[in-house]
């Protein structure tokens, strides 16, 4: 598997079943819990840096914040139409480059 850019540090697979459900493009929805501490320890506080890609790993995906709270750990993002087919696939979400601009379409 390809990796999505060496400047982000840390990734995480996102698991995504699809299996009662049809092909086609689907709205994701990826919740980060307040516990996951790699991922509050490393992210940048306005989560600019947060990215996702397609099961290739490298393959970026449009997604966007719908509510991001740094102070209390509260991280909900949307991926916008992800092209699966039916079964379990697996996604991948990147953070940790301190460099990074807002990735995401819209706050």
């Amino acid at each position: 598997m390809s990796a999505f850019d060496s400047a982000w540090g840390h990734r995480i697979a996102v698991a995504v079943d699809n299996t009662g459900g049809t092909a086609g493009p689907f709205d994701v929805a990826v919740t980060l819990s307040s516990t996951h501490s790699d991922f509050w320890d490393h992210v940048l506080n306005t989560g600019y840096d947060v990215r996702f890609a397609t099961e290739d790993g490298a393959t970026g995906l449009t997604f966007k914040r719908t509510t991001w709270s740094y102070a209390t750990k509260a991280a909900l993002f949307e991926l916008d139409a992800v092209t699966l087919g039916v079964g379990m696939h697996v996604l991948w979400m990147y953070w940790g480059n301190a460099a990074a601009a807002d990735g995401a379409t819209a706050p």
